[in-house]
C-alpha cells in the first residue's frame, strides 16, 4: 500500500488508471472514461474516436444520450430528473460498430462533422422509438443488444443517407420508420420470430441489424437489396438445375 500526497486532478486519474487497468471487477465505463481524461482531445479524436464520440454524446444537451449514460455526467441526469439507459462501455461499443460498419462516414475527415452524423442518427432513434425509449424498463430496445443492433443498422442508414447529400434527423427517420415495426422490442413478449426476447451477443445483434437492413427502400420505394438477393437466389436455382 502507498500513499501520494500533492498529486494533480490528471495525475490522479493516470495512477488510478495504472493501479486498476488490469482489475478484475473494474467498472470498465468508469476506467474508459477516466482514459479519456487523461488524453489531449486532439489525440483522443485521432486514435480513439469511438470513446471521443461517446464522451461528446453523453455532455451534449442536444444529444439523445445526454445526462442518461452511466459514468456519464450526473449532473445532467439530476436536472432532468432522468436515470441511466446504457452505461458508458455499451455506448463505446455501439459507436465503434457504426464507424467500422458505415463506409462512407470515414471519408469525412473533420471528427466534428462525424460525431454530428452519429448524433442525428441517434436522435431520429429516440423520435422513431419514442415509446420504447421513454420506457426503457418495459423494451429491449436500450439493452445491450438493442444498442448494438442499432449501431450496426446506424452504419448502414448513414451509407443510405450521405450519397444522396442527406445527413438531417428526419432523413435517418424516414429510413428507421421501414424497420420499426420488424420486432417487438417489448422485453414480456413471448419468444416469436418477430420478438428480442432471449437474443444477446454480437452474432444475435448482427442477424437483428440485418433483418431490419433488409425492409429498407428508397424514397422511390424499390428495395435494393431484396431485389439483388432475389435475382442472385434465381441465378443460384438456374445453375443449379
Amino acid at each position: 500500500m502507498s500513499i501520494h500526497v500533492g498529486l494533480s486532478r490528471e495525475q490522479e486519474r493516470a495512477l488510478f488508471v495504472d493501479i486498476n487497468a488490469n482489475q478484475k471487477g473494474l467498472n470498465t465505463s468508469h476506467l474508459a472514461i477516466m482514459q479519456h481524461r487523461l488524453i489531449a482531445e486532439e489525440l483522443e479524436m485521432r486514435d480513439h474516436l469511438d470513446r471521443w464520440i461517446t464522451a461528446k454524446l453523453t455532455i451534449d444537451p442536444e444529444s439523445p444520450w445526454h445526462g442518461v449514460v452511466g459514468g456519464g455526467s450526473n449532473k445532467g441526469a439530476r436536472a432532468q430528473n432522468l436515470t441511466r439507459l446504457v452505461n458508458f462501455a455499451a455506448l463505446q461499443n455501439g459507436v465503434y460498430k457504426t464507424l467500422a460498419k458505415s463506409q462512407y462516414i470515414r471519408d469525412f475527415t473533420n471528427p466534428e462533422v462525424q460525431y454530428i452524423i452519429i448524433r442525428n442518427y441517434w436522435r431520429a432513434v429516440k423520435n422513431v422509438f419514442a415509446t420504447e425509449w421513454s420506457t426503457p424498463k418495459e423494451y429491449l430496445l436500450l439493452k445491450n443488444i438493442g444498442v448494438l443492433s442499432l449501431s450496426l443498422l446506424g452504419g448502414t442508414i448513414i451509407d443510405r443517407c450521405i450519397p444522396r447529400g442527406k445527413h438531417s434527423v428526419e432523413d435517418m427517420a424516414a429510413y428507421l420508420r421501414q424497420v420499426k415495426t420488424r420486432f417487438d422490442w417489448d422485453s414480456n413478449a413471448s419468444p416469436a420470430d418477430n420478438t428480442v426476447v432471449g437474443m444477446s451477443g454480437n452474432k444475435a445483434a448482427l442477424i437483428l441489424a440485418g433483418e431490419m437492413a433488409a425492409e429498407l427502400s428508397e424514397p422511390s420505394g424499390q428495395n435494393l437489396v431484396k431485389e439483388l438477393q432475389d435475382r442472385l437466389l434465381a441465378q443460384v436455382a438456374t445453375n443449379a438445375s
